[in-house]
C-alpha cells in the first residue's frame, strides 16, 4: 500500500514536472495548483459537498477534521489529472517576443556602373519603341511640270561677241576674210592671198594694219598671216576664236557665216566696219582631196572666203572656202568649208613656216 501511495506521488511529481517543461511557466501553474487545491478543500468542507468519488477503506477513524496525507495525495493526483486533461484540451498560445525596433538601414546608392547599365537599357528600349512607332513615309505626288523649251540658237548674241575677231584682207587685186587664231596670227585661204607675201588687213573700228604671209597650204586652201603685236594695232574687243568640233551627227544643225563681201566700202579711216553674218544649217561632211569639207546651205558669197563658220555655241567649226551657183549675182545652194579638224591639222607646220 505504501508503495502503490509512493508511486502515485511519483506520477503526480512527474506530471507536474512535465507541466513545468511543456505548459505555462512557473508562476501560472502555481497559480493554477493553488486554485484547483483550495477548490478541493473548499469542497471538502462545505455543507454541501458531495461524496468522494474515491473509496479508500479507514483503518483507523480520524479523530480531527485535519487533512491527512492520503487526502493531500489525491488533491495532487486529482490537480495533476484535471491539469493534465485541461492542458490536452488547451492549444498552448505562444509567448509573442518583443524585440527592439530596429534603425531603418540606409538604401544603398547606386553605382556609376549600374547608371551606365540602366541608361544603356533604357536607351535601348526607347531606341526600339521609337523604330516601331516611326511612321512610314507617305508619297508626296507633285504635278507634272510642263516641260520647259529647248532654248534656241541666239545667234545675234554669237555675232555681237564675236565679230571684232573677224578682218578684211587685200593682198594685191585679190579680197576676203580671215579670223583671230591667237593674238599675232589670222587664218584666211591660201586662194585669198595667192603669191602675195604680205597682206593689208583692215577691221571694225581702227585703222588698217599689215601682216606678213608666212606660209601656206595650198592643197587645204589654208595660209597664216602672222602680224605685230603692239597695244592700240587690234580692237581691244576682238577676242581669238575657240575651236569646236562638227560630224554628220551634226547634220541639220544649225550654223552661221560670217564675211566681208560685197561692196561694203572703206572708211576715210581705213575701217570696214562689222562683217555681215549668214545663217544656214550643214547638210554633211565629204572628204575632197584628203581633206575634210562641210557641207552647208548658208549663203556665202565673194569676199566670205576665208571667214569664220560658227556653231550653236559660237565655236568656230569650218573657214569659208567656196560656193557654187548664183543668182542676180550672188552664190547660193551648196556652199563649202574648210573643216576645223583640217585647220587643226596644219597650224603647226605653218607657224613654223612650213608650206605645201
Amino acid at each position: 500500500m505504501q508503495i502503490y501511495k509512493s508511486n502515485k506521488i511519483i506520477f503526480a511529481m512527474a506530471a507536474l514536472f512535465l507541466l513545468l517543461a511543456c505548459g505555462p511557466n512557473e508562476n501560472e501553474l502555481k497559480l493554477l495548483v493553488q486554485d484547483e487545491s483550495q477548490k478541493l478543500i473548499d469542497a471538502k468542507f462545505s455543507a454541501r459537498a458531495t461524496p468522494t468519488p474515491f473509496f479508500f477503506p479507514t483503518p483507523f477513524p480520524t479523530p480531527t477534521p485535519g487533512i491527512t496525507e492520503d487526502e493531500v495525495t489525491r488533491i495532487a493526483e486529482k490537480v495533476a489529472l484535471d491539469t493534465v486533461t485541461k492542458l490536452d484540451q488547451m492549444s498552448p498560445t505562444p509567448t509573442a517576443i518583443l524585440f527592439p525596433t530596429p534603425f531603418p538601414t540606409p538604401t544603398p546608392g547606386v553605382t556609376e556602373d549600374q547608371v551606365a547599365e540602366i541608361a544603356e537599357k533604357t536607351a535601348f528600349d526607347t531606341v526600339t519603341k521609337l523604330e516601331q512607332l516611326k511612321p512610314t513615309p507617305t508619297a508626296m505626288i507633285f504635278p507634272t511640270p510642263f516641260p520647259t523649251p529647248t532654248p534656241g540658237v541666239n545667234f545675234n548674241e554669237i555675232w555681237l561677241r564675236t565679230y571684232p575677231a573677224v578682218f578684211w584682207i587685200e593682198a594685191g587685186s585679190s579680197r576676203g576674210s580671215g579670223w583671230l587664231l591667237e593674238p599675232g596670227y589670222i587664218v584666211t585661204n591660201q586662194h585669198v592671198v595667192g603669191s602675195m607675201s604680205q597682206v593689208v588687213i583692215r577691221q571694225t573700228k581702227l585703222p588698217p594694219f599689215s601682216g606678213v604671209v608666212i606660209a601656206t597650204d595650198q592643197i587645204r586652201d589654208i595660209a597664216l598671216i602672222q602680224y605685230t603685236v603692239r597695244e592700240g594695232v587690234v580692237d581691244s574687243r576682238a577676242e581669238p576664236f575657240v575651236l569646236g568640233s562638227i560630224t554628220n551627227n551634226n547634220s541639220a544643225s544649225p550654223l552661221m557665216a560670217m564675211g566681208y563681201s560685197g561692196d561694203l566700202g572703206v572708211k576715210s579711216d581705213g575701217s570696214v566696219g562689222s562683217a555681215p553674218a549668214n545663217i544656214g544649217a550643214m547638210a554633211v561632211l565629204i572628204d575632197v582631196g584628203g581633206a575634210v569639207e562641210i557641207v552647208m546651205d548658208a549663203p556665202v558669197d565673194p569676199g566670205d572666203s576665208g571667214g569664220p563658220v560658227l556653231n550653236g555655241s559660237g565655236e568656230l567649226v569650218g573657214m569659208v572656202r567656196a560656193g557654187f551657183g548664183t543668182d542676180r549675182g550672188r552664190h547660193i545652194g551648196t556652199n563649202y568649208s574648210v573643216h576645223v579638224d583640217t585647220i587643226r591639222g596644219v597650224i603647226d607646220n605653218l607657224k613654223a613656216g612650213i608650206s605645201r
